[in-house]
């Protein structure tokens, strides 16, 4: 395979895990929006991630650690959807800067770690791609060339 094949694999790749993320947030603003045409309370604003715990509880019959932590505790957990979709949200900004996506890949890590620790949903594969195509970016200049660069 040729290298430019490689590197378009790798941007499309990319872009895939980007537009994943940004549709999570965009489907949920729509729900909001539905939500406040018919009148009703805006969970992404209120008691949205209480809600979701709650029902993946009772659906599935566990949750994780901090899951009735968060269900109980919701001052901690109100702003949790609203700041969970400005995140995923933000991706459309960050696939614009190959910069930031050490720092995003990093940050998207820990929000899969909080999905683990609330509902304990295992996020495996997600983290696989994200260390192949954000970590370990051929498009970043990070500190792990500047490393092999001064080893020379």
């Amino acid at each position: 395979i040729g290298e430019w094949r490689i590197v378009f694999i790798v941007v499309i790749a990319q872009i895939t895990l980007f537009l994943s993320y940004a549709s999570s947030a965009i489907w949920r603003i729509r729900f909001q929006l539905e939500q406040a045409i018919h009148g009703r309370p805006l969970t992404i604003l209120s008691d949205g991630l209480d809600l979701a715990i709650s029902a993946f509880r009772f659906t599935s019959g566990h949750t994780g650690v901090l899951g009735p932590f968060l269900v109980e505790n919701h001052l901690v957990s109100a702003p949790g959807m609203a700041l969970a979709t400005i995140f995923e949200l933000s991706c459309l900004w960050v696939v614009t800067r190959p910069g930031l996506y050490n720092i995003w890949g990093f940050l998207i890590m820990i929000f899969h770690l909080g999905f683990v620790l609330t509902m304990n949903l295992q996020f495996d594969d997600h983290l696989l791609l994200i260390t192949l195509f954000l970590m370990g970016s051929p498009f970043v200049r990070s500190w792990r060339f500047e490393i092999l660069e001064q080893a020379k």
